[in-house]
């Protein structure tokens, strides 16, 4: 449900294609296959355009271990990344794995998943009129923000203990 405030509130298009990726989170169990998003040109659009924006900035700002760890994440930048493929590489790196879920956890569920070694993620992105904001986490905030440090081993065991 999103809140009236969310920037795609009024677009039913972009609110059905959110439920369907939400719904597959939803019907998700662990430890199968993350189940892949068919992602649409303008979602990947949408992607493209933010990492075209934020990878210069990343480059100027971010910390030495952050870049290392998205070169070795290697995200594609022009289409969204799967969640599958990404553990594919971060199971070989940390043994760290990715579940989609269908939006915001209690805080509780998500320490404890981070404790079993995983990382809940939404798959759903941001809508495209204001693509460098959400007033929610979705697949953006999830692989650039998140994901790309899981490449870290050191990292992964903080978030262990921290979960």
């Amino acid at each position: 449900m999103l809140d009236s405030n969310h920037p795609g509130f009024s677009d039913p298009e972009y609110r059905q294609r959110r439920d369907h990726i939400a719904g597959a989170a939803r019907a998700y169990q662990y430890p199968a296959p993350v189940p892949w998003a068919q992602y649409t040109e303008a979602e990947n659009t949408v992607w493209q355009g933010i990492n075209t924006l934020i990878s210069p900035i990343h480059e100027r700002r971010a910390c030495d271990l952050y870049l290392r760890m998205r070169d070795r994440a290697a995200l594609d930048r022009n289409h969204i990344p799967q969640l599958d493929s990404i553990n594919t590489r971060l199971k070989r790196a940390t043994g760290f794995q990715l579940s989609p879920v269908d939006g915001l956890v209690h805080p509780r569920l998500f320490l404890s998943t981070l404790a079993e070694g995983r990382m809940l993620c939404t798959q759903y992105i941001r809508h495209h009129t204001v693509p460098l904001y959400t007033p929610e986490p979705d697949i953006v905030h999830e692989l650039l923000g998140h994901v790309v440090m899981f490449f870290d081993p050191e990292y992964c065991r903080l978030n262990r203990e921290i979960g």
